[in-house]
């Protein structure tokens, strides 16, 4: 009897492997990259092969429908106050806590120190580069991390059950992001259609302005920009 493949309802991941990436062909007379991507999108995979061991749980991913209620009985309140994120399936946190609930492997791995988790950003920089690292505008959407520290909270990693050692060091949007065969990683980004503006030419800014169009600033953020807005298949607001 043939096995069945079907993916369960309300599952959603991609159909392509993250194969690992050998080189990057860039055009003559390049002298630096970006890289943009969709944020929430995840997965896990081997820090010594650079290997996936679980699918790219992708955004519109809903396996964890049961569990976020169970969090959010007890947790919304400090979840919002912290990571300024509701509690859905929606954001990395909860697909990050199922893969390490239901991939043994990525139990055994990370026992032995060898775990990676991370959104599609981590995984290539970490390929391409040799970095594991992400960005603070990208680390704020997995509703990890402590909107006013920058860094990975403690307490949110427990709820989700989530091991800080196989988590990426936050750092900035833009800079000195690491290298692919000389050529320098500059801007790492969510997608287009809520990428930041580099405001006064000052690209350092460029984490705040991506926080100030999520909505998810603490209250200190409370200046006036330009702005708009866009609907359709990639909907975003854009300070």
């Amino acid at each position: 009897m043939r096995r069945s493949t079907r993916i369960p309802a309300g599952w959603n991941m991609s159909q392509t492997k993250s194969y690992p990436m050998w080189r990057m062909r860039l055009r003559r007379g390049a002298q630096a990259f970006a890289l943009s991507k969709q944020g929430e999108s995840c997965l896990a995979w081997d820090a010594r092969t650079g290997t996936p061991i679980s699918p790219i749980i992708v955004w519109q991913d809903a396996r964890t429908t049961d569990r976020c209620p169970q969090i959010a009985k007890t947790a919304t309140n400090h979840v919002a106050t912290i990571a300024r994120l509701p509690v859905t399936p929606y954001f990395s946190a909860s697909k990050l806590g199922w893969i390490m609930e239901n991939i043994p492997q990525a139990a055994a791995i990370a026992t032995a120190g060898h775990l990676r988790l991370g959104t599609t950003d981590v995984f290539l920089r970490d390929r391409l580069t040799g970095r594991f690292e992400t960005d603070v505008a990208t680390a704020s959407r997995t509703s990890l991390m402590n909107l006013q520290t920058g860094q990975w909270d403690a307490d949110l990693r427990a709820l989700f059950g989530v091991p800080i050692n196989c988590l990426p060091k936050i750092g900035d949007c833009s800079g000195d992001l690491g290298a692919v065969d000389d050529l320098p990683l500059v801007t790492a980004l969510g997608r287009p259609a809520s990428g930041p503006v580099w405001p006064w030419g000052h690209p350092s800014r460029a984490d705040q302005i991506h926080l100030w169009h999520r909505g998810l600033c603490p209250a200190v953020c409370r200046a006036a920009m330009p702005s708009s807005g866009t609907w359709g298949a990639a909907n975003g607001y854009l300070a």
